[in-house]
């Protein structure tokens, strides 16, 4: 909460603040119950990596621990993002993209 209020103190009045954050979606929300429609989304981070130059093993084992990590409890909810945000003085936190429905773009002010 600390390092949100010091950005927040330290941005012009009403300047934008962009945060990119993890969020663990509602599966029935994002259509992930689906299990063809969730292996498509693993599938596609899995070609992205390699396509970078990942060896596949390496990215199938970066694509299981993110998984994993997206699966924890800790990882926030959309609403608790908007929460902390205005929780640290923000009066406006809108997501502005999803990014294979696990990072959310959010535009902040």
């Amino acid at each position: 909460m600390a390092l949100l209020r010091s950005i927040k103190d330290h941005l012009q009045l009403g300047a934008p603040l962009y945060l990119i954050s993890p969020v663990r979606t509602d599966e029935a929300e994002s259509g992930m119950t689906n299990p063809a429609l969730s292996a498509d989304f693993l599938g596609a981070w899995q070609q992205y990596g390699e396509s970078m130059g990942m060896l596949a093993e390496r990215m199938a084992s970066t694509v299981a621990g993110l998984t994993k990590q997206m699966s924890q409890p800790q990882t926030a909810t959309a609403a608790r993002v908007q929460e902390l945000v205005h929780d640290a003085g923000f009066t406006h936190a809108a997501p502005f993209c999803t990014i294979l429905g696990s990072l959310y773009g959010w535009v902040v002010r």
